[in-house]
This record gives structure tokens, sequence and C-alpha cells, in this order.
């Protein structure tokens, strides 16, 4: 009994809350590979509301069978957890700042030509709140750090949104790089996020962009000379 209380999905953020006697919200996010960011825009959005003072967003991704064959996608173990304050709270305290999050956007796509299928639509709306949100002109933005699952169907439609979301703002081309943790490490499924945010931390921390691995031709489903995107193939210096 006890370990099947232990094990109950809602109870598993509280059980951190338990042994740290925290008494804020705590919250168990479930949007499959979103989940962790969606985590963490919650809880910048309650900080701002001042509705707490600190937040600790984490999730964790283990295999507990070993499935391991795929196509186009490997699966990995992660754990990612990241403390969030207010600036001016974390800089009062002393504390090291890594970076600083200036936004953030939630959306879901409405209806595809599948129910698991992404919408470059709505992935554009996202993206343009998102900048709105920061206050962000998307021709300052130096690198994204995508999905990018490696699948014919999904990584297009990822693209053909990123280039929708910049062509509606800009029309320059080649400017804004783009990569994806997962050759590295895997899919951490609900902690992709995450880690991506990590990796794109350690970019702005050493202001160089790695190279994305294995990469060695891109997708004929997406003219990058035609957008304003270009895959970071080598490693490249970011002032």
């Amino acid at each position: 009994a006890m370990a099947l209380a232990g094990n109950i999905n809602a109870v598993i953020p509280g059980r951190l809350a338990h042994l740290l006697n925290l008494k804020g919200p705590c919250v168990n996010i479930d949007t499959a590979c979103s989940s962790s960011l969606v985590a963490m825009v919650m809880a910048c959005q309650a900080l701002r509301q001042h509705d707490v003072s600190t937040a600790v967003v984490g999730a964790v991704k283990v295999k507990l069978l070993p499935v391991d064959d795929s196509q186009g996608v490997g699966f990995g173990e992660g754990v990612v957890v990241l403390v969030l304050k207010r600036l001016r709270d974390a800089l009062d305290a002393g504390d090291p700042v890594h970076a600083v999050v200036k936004g953030g956007s939630v959306n879901q796509d409405g209806r595809s030509i599948g129910l698991t299928a992404p919408n470059a639509e709505a992935q554009r709306d996202l993206l343009l709140a998102a900048w709105d949100d920061a206050n962000v002109e998307p021709e300052s933005i130096g690198y994204i750090e995508a999905h990018g699952t490696g699948t014919r169907l999904g990584d297009p439609i990822e693209l053909h949104g990123l280039q929708m979301a910049f062509s509606a703002r800009t029309k320059r081309r080649q400017l804004c790089g783009i990569g994806s943790v997962k050759p590295n490490i895997g899919h951490l499924d609900s902690a992709s996020g995450l880690a991506g945010v990590v990796k794109a931390i350690m970019c702005l921390q050493r202001r160089q962009i790695p190279a994305s691995i294995n990469f060695e031709r891109p997708t004929d489903q997406f003219d990058f000379s035609r957008s304003a995107l270009y895959v970071v193939d080598q490693l490249t210096d970011w002032d």
C-alpha cells in the first residue's frame, strides 16, 4: 500500500514538498513532451504574480524497460531541475544567476492532420506570443534550441512553424542558428524541454553554440536557403 501511494503521479511532486517542507503550489504537469516547459512557464507566472518567492521545476525520465529500437529518434534518460526566482530577489540574495527567463507562452495545436501530429500555424502563434511576452525582436535571436526529434513528420512542421513566425516580423535570411540536444542525449520525453533549456543556458554562459552531432544533410522538405534559419553544423562563437 505504501509503494502504491508513493508512485501515484500526483503524489510524486508531493514527495519533494514533503522532504523539503515546501508549502506553495505543488503540481504535476503532463502535456507529453512539453511537460517540463509548461511547468516552467507556469512557475514563472506564479513568480510574476508573487504567488511564490522561489520555484523548483524538475522532470525525470528513466527507462524501466530496455526498448532501444527507433526510427528517427532514440530515447534517453535524464533528470533536470531548475530553481527559479524573480531576478531582483536572486540578486539581493547573492544567488548565482545562470540565465534570465524573459517570457513564455503556452498553447495547443487544435485540429491538425492527426491527433499526434503537430500544427505549424499553432507553433507560429506560440512563438509570436512568446516573443511579445518577452519583448524580444526576432532579428535579435541568434539561436533556437528546437524540439528536433529527427522525424520526417515532426521536424519539417516545426521548421515551417518557425519560419512562418520569423517571416511575420523580418525578411532577413540565415540569421538564426538552430539545433537540438537530442542527438547527444536522446529524447527525454517530458524532461526534454528542460534539457534543451539547460543546453541553451550553457551556450549563453560559454558564448558558443555547439554543432549538432551526426548532422550530414538537411531535410529535403524545407528550404533553409530561403529561410531565417540555418543548422549549426560546426562550433560557432556566439557574441
